[in-house]
């Protein structure tokens, strides 16, 4: 599986520590890096 997380980035992907930001709504980022 080729999968980049910053191209495809699903739901899990950008909640495992949002490697994606550009693709994931804030919300869904919970890496400590929400504001």
């Amino acid at each position: 599986m080729n999968i980049d997380p910053v191209e495809n980035c699903n739901h899990l992907e950008c909640i495992r520590c949002g490697r994606c930001k550009n693709a994931c709504p804030v919300d869904t980022i919970s890496c400590g890096i929400k504001k």
